[in-house]
């Protein structure tokens, strides 16, 4: 590849990590197997001044989720499960929403469309690690929110909190789509259930072993064990202020493994990556069966409706990026942005770790796929053209948003413009469709939606994935 097009993704990538202050980033891209591009931005360890090579290991966030998907088919293959079949008939403690559950199988499950709200659980999931956060117990304020959350420690106890949890369904299974940690926890249950190992077990014996995956793990204390690790930088907000703080302790969540918690190199992702390229090396591991690759690269729901990005099991579906197929996943938690990307067709995967929560790791990886395609290195996956939103209609969108799980978006007008606050933060919202927005932060650009119900009023709005009911509009006390 041309060394002009090269140093053209750094100048664009240089950009945006300085705008997102991210500290330590690892681009990695393959064909066919072999490597075609690695570079690496700023350091693993910015105090020490630690350089980060291809097995630095990162978290990997949500991307873990395909790890589970990819389990759950391992068990169809061996005929111990289908995806068809209801969650209760391996969890049968399992209640949700009013027995809503009587109706929920392991497809919903698979594809965030349970109808399951963002819950409150992962926090307290999180809890004991929040606990043990030497950096975030100074503050106070955290402290006090932190200590007053009951931890989940294991699936029984998880189990049973969403069971006493009193939140309306989002809808009928498979009617929404809306991103549910809670969903791929509750797998990971299913997959301990129907094999007899424990989950972490059944990754490493069914994906790590086989791929040659020898720099990858979930446990922080065999990380410990381990060198050329990156230290973590979290994106701390305080009165609407931002900012970058290194916060070194590894979170873990033992009843939501499977939703996001496997830590991995850029070595490791890109030999796991090359399943779901349907043009591989000729020794690349089947670990399972091309027919099982179909099903969680299918298209089965749509995160924002009317787009063209679809969600198949724990991946995100792009039909039609300029001509090609987009497979990918990201992940985020406290010192962890991650993205990974492949172009089935043409054999590239791609990979971007880095070790700062909130850094731009999906534009990232887009860029220097678009250099490999021939594109204008700063392509999006999709161009948002500005809609002429008649003001009676923004006026339906003004109130405040929130869930269980921590967001809250307050919507607002100021001169005609619709504006986002989340954390104290402001944001213009700009108008690109029919009850569609795009904002802007540090140079990436994220979509949102607002849902109507059948009588045309706005109950709820479609961000970060996730459906996030209206609380309450401008005109209430």
């Amino acid at each position: 590849m041309d060394k002009y097009y090269w140093n053209e993704y750094e100048n664009f990538a240089e950009e945006l990590i300085g705008q997102n202050d991210t500290k330590g980033v690892i681009v990695a891209l393959s064909q066919y197997g072999k490597e075609l591009y690695t570079k690496s931005f700023g350091f693993r360890d910015e105090e020490s001044k630690l350089s980060i090579d291809s097995d630095t290991i990162f978290g990997i966030g949500s991307i873990t989720k395909s790890f589970t998907a990819v389990c759950i088919m391992k068990l169809q293959e061996q005929g111990k499960l289908r995806v068809d079949e209801l969650v209760k008939k391996y969890l049968p403690n399992f209640r949700f929403g009013n027995g809503v559950e009587e109706e929920i199988t392991i497809h919903h499950l698979l594809t965030h469309t349970a109808g399951m709200p963002p819950l409150g659980t992962l926090g307290r999931a999180l809890a004991r690690s929040f606990w043990e956060d030497e950096v975030l117990m100074q503050d106070d304020k955290k402290a006090k929110e932190y200590k007053e959350l009951g931890p989940i420690d294991n699936l029984d106890q998880l189990v049973s909190c969403i069971a006493e949890d009193d939140s309306e369904p989002l809808g009928f299974p498979g009617e929404h789509f809306s991103y549910s940690n809670d969903s791929w926890a509750l797998l990971g249950a299913i997959i301990e259930k129907v094999s007899g190992m424990s989950y972490e077990n059944y990754v490493k014996t069914h994906i790590l072993l086989p791929l040659g995956m020898n720099r990858s793990v979930f446990d922080k204390d065999e990380l410990e064990e381990l060198d050329n690790v990156a230290t973590l930088y979290h994106l701390d907000i305080e009165d609407g202020q931002e900012r970058i703080i290194h916060s070194p302790s590894w979170w873990e969540a033992p009843s939501m493994t499977a939703a996001g918690f496997l830590k991995s190199s850029a070595t490791d992702m890109l030999k796991y990556a090359d399943i779901f390229c349907s043009k591989r090396v000729d020794n690349t591991q089947d670990i399972i069966s091309k027919e099982s690759i179909r099903h969680l690269c299918a298209p089965y729901a749509s995160p924002i409706s009317g787009q063209p990005l679809e969600y198949g099991y724990g991946l995100m579906i792009h039909l039609n990026y300029n001509g090609y197929s987009l497979v990918e996943h990201g992940g985020n938690i406290k010192g962890v942005a991650a993205w990974m990307t492949c172009v089935p067709e043409e054999g590239i995967s791609a990979i971007v770790l880095t070790n700062t929560s909130g850094a731009p790791a999906r534009d990232l990886v887009l860029g220097a796929i678009n250099v490999i395609l021939v594109l204008p290195v700063d392509t999006k996956r999709q161009k948002h053209d500005y809609y002429n939103c008649p003001q009676s209609k923004l006026n339906d969108y003004i109130g405040i948003y929130g869930s269980p799980e921590g967001t809250k978006i307050e919507v607002s007008l100021s001169n005609n413009q619709l504006i986002y606050e989340t954390n104290g933060i402001s944001m213009m919202a700009r108008p690109v469709g029919v009850d569609l927005f795009t904002t802007t932060k540090n140079g990436v650009e994220n979509l949102s939606r607002f849902l109507r119900d059948r009588t045309g009023k706005v109950w709820a709005v479609a961000s970060g994935f996730r459906i996030i009911p209206k609380l309450r509009n401008d005109n209430d006390s």
